[in-house]
């Protein structure tokens, strides 16, 4: 399956065309858009491909009552929020809006990274959870 050039677009027009599958890659390839996760992403694009095509059409159906926004500033537990600064499925944007909404969120940035840091920088991953955990702070990075 080809990586397909332009993600959001594809994704948007791939159903409407009929072609399941470019919609099913385009999906995937945005959020394993490193090359080294390309063994994964065709080991998902497999899966998706065998579920029915409203199972996986029905993760992007909005539905305006499930907006968890207004429940962002009742959260109460410590919280760290990961984000790639290059992810191509969420933007960066995102990441920013929930921690400025959950009281006392910290926040780490994955630099050059895409949408999963768990498996493209996995020991830095680690090494930040871990922290986050036994200290209840992450690590400070001085950009992003």
């Amino acid at each position: 399956i080809q990586r397909p050039e332009i993600i959001t677009g594809e994704f948007n027009e791939a159903p409407s065309r009929g072609d399941y599958e470019a919609a099913v890659a385009a999906f995937v390839f945005s959020v394993f858009s490193e090359p080294e996760t390309r063994d994964l992403a065709e080991v998902y694009i497999e899966s998706c491909l065998r579920l029915p095509r409203e199972t996986f059409l029905a993760l992007f159906d909005s539905d305006p009552e499930k907006d968890i926004k207004p429940l962002l500033a009742e959260i109460k537990v410590p919280t760290l929020v990961t984000h790639g600064t290059a992810d191509r499925r969420i933007p960066f944007a995102a990441a920013r809006y929930i921690v400025e909404r959950i009281p006392g969120a910290q926040f780490y940035p994955f630099v050059d990274r895409g949408h999963l840091p768990i498996f493209t920088a996995t020991r830095e991953f680690s090494d930040v959870v871990r922290q986050f955990i036994r200290t209840g702070t992450a690590p400070q990075r001085i950009s992003a």
